[in-house]
């Protein structure tokens, strides 16, 4: 099943994942940045997580995706995932605070260019369809 697909938190409502064993995956934008595992995903991210400010970076655009898995096929699900999906944080080490500010200027310097070329992409249309 697609990452997108699977169940999804918000950073606000990560207090509702499930007590059970997981793979899950920090997401944005439609890319993967992080593949963990945990025994028990609620207490995983109740504590502290070691990505927990990178994570909140990402502001409203950021989710945890899950996929609950037998507790014995951990840790060679998420060996998987890793090579397949290559997330970025996953080969990085935590980043002090200006890699934390780096993250921040990254996403929304990506949400203001999207947003101007879909600003962009409309003016087009509006000026086809009227003025052609």
């Amino acid at each position: 099943m697609p990452i997108f697909l699977l169940p999804s938190k918000s950073i606000r409502r990560l207090r509702e994942l499930p007590n059970k064993a997981g793979i899950y995956y920090i997401t944005a934008f439609g890319i993967v940045f992080y593949v963990g595992q945990a025994r028990n995903l609620q207490r995983r991210w109740t504590k502290q997580h070691q990505r927990y400010r990178q994570f909140q970076q990402l502001g409203s655009f950021g989710r945890l995706h899950y996929r609950l898995v037998d507790p014995k096929d951990l840790d060679r699900i998420e060996r998987q995932e890793i090579q397949r999906l290559k997330p970025l944080w996953n080969y990085q080490p935590v980043p002090g605070l200006w890699g934390l500010l780096s993250l921040f200027l990254a996403v929304w310097l990506r949400v203001i260019i999207y947003g101007g070329l879909l600003m962009a992409v409309l003016a087009v249309g509006i000026y086809v369809v009227y003025f052609c």
